[in-house]
């Protein structure tokens, strides 16, 4: 059995996406090299920018080469200039060879940074001010890189984790102190008031069902304990 079909075309490749190494370059090298090459004007030697990081590296001056190029002051009058479909794509490739990706990587999660021994004591201080030293119990403190404060180097030890329970019931005491107890004070007869009472000298009688109120000067606010004498 023969079959005959008609030829299949085969599909044109996709033209290459325009980059600096290529585009960017052969403009630099077709109209900027001649003030830009070895013996730069300004010092600024375009033709040494291989890549889109050698681009990035020294962005400031490309960025002003952009500008220049832009407004049409480079290449500057006099010389061969580009046309505009070779000024575009210059502009176009060196735009995005000075575009810094932002969409950086997860770093994974910060590290919870403990107090070293200076910052603990400082903090108490500012915190209380209590002036003490309550950190010299503790632990010395890791060090990394030459620094006691970086965090994925502080470690939380069972030991120092004892020293701090320690070190937080002196500060408590030291910071929270207990009330003196407020001075007691009596409810003298003439100072009551009520039907069904009768008030003689200092103290009460009742006759009958009544009620008697007094209201006493108290120097705090709190719970106190009343006491009947007979």
């Amino acid at each position: 059995m023969v079959g005959q079909g008609k030829p299949v075309a085969k599909p044109k490749p996709k033209p290459a996406k325009p980059t600096f190494e290529r585009e960017g370059r052969a403009f630099v090298t077709k109209y900027c090299a001649r003030c830009h090459g070895a013996d730069p004007v300004a010092g600024f030697d375009m033709t040494k920018a291989r890549t889109v990081v050698m681009v990035q590296a020294a962005g400031e001056n490309w960025d002003k080469v952009h500008k220049n190029v832009a407004s049409k002051h480079m290449p500057p009058q006099g010389v061969a200039q580009p046309t505009k479909a070779e000024r575009d794509l210059f502009l176009k490739v060196l735009d995005e060879a000075l575009r810094v990706n932002c969409d950086l990587a997860d770093p994974g999660r910060v590290t919870l940074r403990r107090l070293n021994r200076n910052e603990y004591d400082n903090t108490i201080r500012d915190l209380l001010g209590i002036p003490s030293n309550f950190a010299e119990d503790f632990p010395s403190d890791d060090v990394g890189y030459g620094f006691d404060n970086i965090g994925d180097v502080l470690s939380l030890s069972p030991l120092l984790m004892e020293k701090y329970l320690d070190a937080a019931e002196k500060i408590s005491a030291l910071a929270i102190r207990p009330l003196a107890r407020p001075n007691g004070f009596l409810v003298a007869g003439y100072d009551v008031k009520g039907g069904g009472a009768s008030a003689e000298g200092s103290g009460v009688s009742f006759f009958s069902t009544g009620i008697a109120t007094a209201e006493p000067q108290v120097s705090r606010q709190g719970l106190y304990t009343l006491r009947v004498t007979t």
